[in-house]
């Protein structure tokens, strides 16, 4: 296997890990959050989406840098050179 596909791979994975994690992060419902309605009669605390999204998004996009970074470690590189390179 080529090292290029390396990160997109474990990116996958860390996606279908985030899916599998996403119904098994629940907040406990805080009483004194005076919150009226349907979240009210469900118990649920609103919070739970905001985790959520954070674990959704936040686990691929750190597993993509940290095993980008680690399979190019040969090559010394800035986030400036990145972001000002003129070859592109």
């Amino acid at each position: 296997m080529k090292k290029i596909y390396t990160p997109y791979i474990l990116t996958v994975i860390a996606i279908i890990i985030s899916t599998f994690f996403w119904e098994r992060i629940n907040l406990v419902y805080d009483f004194q959050n005076q919150i009226h309605g349907s979240y009210a009669q469900n118990h649920y605390n609103p919070n739970n989406d905001t985790v959520r999204f954070l674990f959704f998004i936040s686990f691929p996009l750190i597993t993509f840098f940290l095993s980008y970074i680690i399979l190019n470690r040969e090559e010394n590189f800035s986030f400036k050179e990145v972001i000002l390179d003129k070859k592109i």
